[in-house]
């Protein structure tokens, strides 16, 4: 999509109330769709802080880890 538009494109991470059969933590996940398609993030922090209320870790937990595998 980014080369037909031209223009680099941000995905953002989403809240999610489940995690059937996680093969891998959230931070690892996003990061991972972020380099597969080459693209930003648009960091929503209403969501990393609803999906830690969820999920129960601290969402300073999550930034880290995502900010580490940069």
């Amino acid at each position: 999509m980014q080369d037909i538009l031209g223009r680099r494109m941000a995905l953002e991470n989403v809240a999610y109330y489940l995690t059937p059969k996680r093969a891998l933590e959230e931070a690892e996940f996003i990061t991972a769709i972020l380099d597969e398609a080459d693209c930003d993030l648009l960091l929503d922090v209403n969501n990393v802080y609803v999906n830690s209320v969820n999920h129960d870790y601290a969402p300073s937990h999550l930034l880290k880890q995502c900010h580490q595998k940069k």
